[in-house]
């Protein structure tokens, strides 16, 4: 399936072996932890993903993980989740997440709130913005990286203690 969550699992997983019950016997335990593997299996995360086969062109925004592995125009926001682009993803746009794995393709700057990693099948043409970045032996990069991060308190003060030489004027050099 297309649009199928990456986390989703497979309800296979919660077939179990048949079990006879008997009417005397108490069937709390049992009923509890029947409800518990139900629950389990209804959880479904929050990430979302984009086939081989999907073409997106415009804006992308939201709050849940996204796997790429089609082909993505325009802007992608996802300020608090993780971005993948999949070794099939193909993607050419502007880029805010709060983290950022590439594997695929990548053509358009990039801000990440905590990381970014080109791994080694990773291609990216642009710029990248975050406070930590990786690039794995053989991936393809061709832009620059900014990695600076808010001034501290102490880097303030230090600048401001720091005399700055100040020139006299001319007509201050000779007055006495």
């Amino acid at each position: 399936m297309m649009f199928k969550r990456r986390d989703q699992r497979d309800a296979s997983q919660f077939v179990g072996e048949a079990r006879v019950i008997d009417p005397s016997e108490d069937t709390t335990e049992l009923r509890e932890s029947t409800i518990e593997a139900v629950a389990e299996a209804q959880i479904v995360s929050t990430s979302a993903v984009i086939g081989q086969t999907i073409v997106v062109r415009g804006e992308i925004t939201g709050d849940e993980d996204l796997l790429v592995e089609g082909r993505i125009e325009g802007s992608v926001a996802l300020p608090k989740s993780r971005l993948t682009v999949g070794v099939s993803g193909d993607v050419s746009a502007t880029i805010n997440a709060k983290t950022l794995s590439i594997e695929g393709s990548i053509n358009g700057d990039v801000a990440a709130v905590e990381n970014v990693v080109l791994t080694s099948t990773g291609k990216m043409a642009g710029n990248i913005k975050a406070p930590r970045i990786t690039l794995e032996d053989g991936c393809t990069f061709n832009g620059t990286i900014d990695m600076e991060t808010e001034p501290t308190a102490v880097v303030t003060d230090l600048k401001q203690s720091t005399p700055s030489p100040t020139v006299k004027k001319a007509s201050e050099q000779h007055a006495v």
